[in-house]
């Protein structure tokens, strides 16, 4: 391997430019169909033969609850003893909670606290369940959005203090500013530990060339 190695530098120096030229080809060659056919991921996890599943699937059949599927939880609470059951407060929650199911095609179905008696003692707080028709792992920011901006209009007016919880505030994407961080810390250290601009960018060059390399050849 040694030997072959000298052997493949040696060459590359001699004929630098054609070297150059031949990697751009190599990795154009796999890059365009990359591009020109993006591929669409699927996040959702599926697995088989576990007992946790079947006990889900029976919980589902029995209780009509698809622990699989995306819910949240949402809080409300009022400073005055029996302030929840007030009629201008149960209009405005019910209200808010129609609108909210209005706006996102993605929602299967919202419990009703006040016929569903999802409210405690003093009255003073009550929660609907937001489930929805997708997984956790693809509910998409906009559900999730839809769900505060209407509850934010319900704190700001109508003076009723709200939390969310459950499977669905748990956001699963990927990528992003931590990724483009990391990159350039990496840089910064490299640029530190070889002194040299071009030393520091043709690891992080080599190994991005690398990575969109792989995950080109694994698609096409």
């Amino acid at each position: 391997m040694a030997k072959f190695l000298y052997k493949m530098g040696t060459f590359i120096a001699k004929y630098k430019w054609s070297a150059v030229i031949a990697w751009i080809v190599i990795v154009a060659a796999i890059l365009i169909p990359l591009a020109t056919n993006a591929p669409k991921f699927d996040n959702d996890i599926k697995m088989t033969g576990l007992e946790s599943l079947d006990t889900n699937k029976k919980i589902e059949k029995h209780f009509n609850q698809d622990s699989e599927k995306a819910q949240i939880r949402v809080v409300f609470k009022t400073t005055k003893d029996d302030g929840i059951v007030q009629p201008s407060i149960t209009k405005d929650i019910k209200k808010t909670l129609d609108d909210i199911k209005k706006d996102d095609k993605h929602i299967d179905k919202i419990s009703d606290p006040y016929e569903n008696k999802q409210i405690n003692k003093d009255k003073t707080t009550a929660f609907a369940d937001i489930t929805y028709d997708v997984s956790q792992t693809s509910l998409k920011d906009g559900s999730r959005d839809n769900v505060k901006s209407h509850l934010k209009d319900l704190r700001d007016n109508h003076n009723v203090q709200t939390e969310l919880t459950g499977t669905g505030m748990t956001s699963t994407e990927v990528g992003g500013n931590s990724e483009l961080v990391g990159i350039i810390v990496a840089f910064v250290v490299l640029l530190i530990t070889f002194g040299s601009v071009i030393a520091a960018g043709l690891p992080i060059i080599s190994a991005l060339i690398g990575l969109a390399s792989g995950v080109g050849i694994s698609v096409c």
